[in-house]
């Protein structure tokens, strides 16, 4: 029994472990909850079964009950919603689902697109030699040149999205700057709009999703409980990134079907409040445009 129950107490510290780093902010936890976390969610499970299979015979079935209970149920939560096991790129491919029309859509190159909800639950993805990157809690989105043929995973939770990683390899899925002294990846171009303005200009044009996906999601609107995020106004609101400034998105930015231009990145504004960067309307960016232009 008591074994069972010290095992049991073990894999739920490493729950409540993980919980202090994405939702009370604790950075002194990161470089135990990859490897290290594995190892001992992975030791604790062990001890968990071993225990009860030697438990002996004159004990309560239902006081092993208690502690196996736990303990399993704080593994499987730790395996499904803690990013025990990180889950390598999603390789997209052309289907024929249709999602709602006002569904937001990453357009790429050669007039194809895949939904934001896709990559919300993907994190990441490749296409050819793009890899996709998105944090729906943060709104974070962009397109990098695919590193090799590796498929990089979301490997940790950071305070503005996670990290993404691939064998010693580690960026930040945000920007692509590099975390282990490597190279940063290189940002690719990217839009986004709505499905039915992009249907319009690519009727022919590939819609995306993973193999094997029954049906096109729905965008998640929950309110990002980490720290900060409470206190910013409209939260969630999509917004461009231009080195340190955060551009709001308009209406008719999200008319562009195709990526033009210099490659571009987005973020939600509490991201981008966390992040410090410089804030502005799609208008006022548009105003200080004309000034520049007239000068």
């Amino acid at each position: 029994m008591i074994p069972m129950c010290v095992c049991a107490a073990w894999i739920l510290l490493w729950v409540i472990s993980y919980w202090c780093l994405t939702l009370l902010g604790w950075r002194f936890l990161a470089p135990l909850m990859t490897g290290a976390r594995q190892a001992a969610v992975g030791v604790g499970t062990v001890g968990l079964v071993a225990a009860l299979l030697l438990a002996e015979l004159g004990e309560r079935p239902l006081l092993r009950l208690i502690p196996l209970s736990i303990g399993l149920a704080a593994a499987a939560y730790a395996l499904r919603n803690q990013w025990l096991f990180p889950r390598p790129s999603v390789e997209l491919e052309a289907c024929k689902l249709e999602p709602e029309a006002d569904a937001l859509v990453a357009a790429l190159p050669g007039g194809e697109a895949v939904c934001v909800s896709v990559l919300s639950r993907a994190r990441t993805a490749v296409r050819g030699d793009i890899l996709l990157v998105h944090c729906g809690l943060a709104r974070s989105l962009a397109a990098f040149s695919r590193p090799g043929s590796s498929r990089p995973a979301a490997v940790l939770p950071h305070a503005t999205g996670f990290e993404i990683g691939t064998g010693e390899q580690r960026w930040n899925g945000v920007d692509g700057t590099s975390l282990a002294g490597g190279e940063d990846l290189v940002l690719r171009p990217l839009a986004l709009c709505r499905y039915s303005r992009w249907r319009e200009e690519h009727r022919m044009g590939a819609l995306l999703a993973a193999p094997g996906q029954p049906a096109i999601p729905r965008a998640s609107k929950r309110k990002p409980r980490v720290p900060g995020a409470g206190d910013v106004e409209d939260p969630l609101t999509w917004g461009r990134v231009d080195g340190t400034r955060w551009t709001e998105l308009s209406d008719l930015d999200l008319e562009a079907t195709a990526p033009t231009g210099p490659a571009q990145r987005f973020l939600g504004r509490w991201a981008a409040v966390a992040l410090g960067l410089q804030r502005s309307t799609a208008e006022e960016a548009g105003s200080t445009a004309d000034k520049d232009n007239s000068s």
